[in-house]
């Protein structure tokens, strides 16, 4: 299984959030986007916590299953395209667990 992790879910994950951290445990694969990863970093600079805060992040992206994708526009046109389709099927964005969703085949390869 392949996930991507929202700012929220990795904060859940953080504080011991029982499904979230079981998800990720059993994922091949974990992806954080550039956003995400900015958006952690504004919130340790605002914390009391900050170099805990970052030690626990760099241990998590430094792990070999964790993958950081940048938002690129090609990013932007898969998702604009995925999402569209969703819409005129009036469904939502698939999603198990709040904060993780699953990776479309074509996101996070070369």
């Amino acid at each position: 299984m392949r996930l991507l992790v929202d700012t929220s879910a990795y904060s859940a994950f953080m504080r011991g959030h029982g499904e979230i951290k079981a998800a990720l445990q059993e994922a091949d694969e974990i992806f954080v986007n550039s956003i995400v990863l900015g958006e952690l970093r504004a919130g340790f600079i605002k914390g009391r916590r900050r170099r805990k805060n970052d030690d626990e992040l760099n241990t998590f992206l430094a792990s070999p299953r964790v993958k950081l994708l940048d938002v690129t526009e090609e990013t932007a046109e898969r998702y604009a395209v995925i999402l569209n389709s969703l819409y005129k099927q009036e469904r939502r964005f698939p999603q198990t667990i709040s904060g993780l969703r699953p990776v479309p085949w074509s996101m996070g390869s070369s």
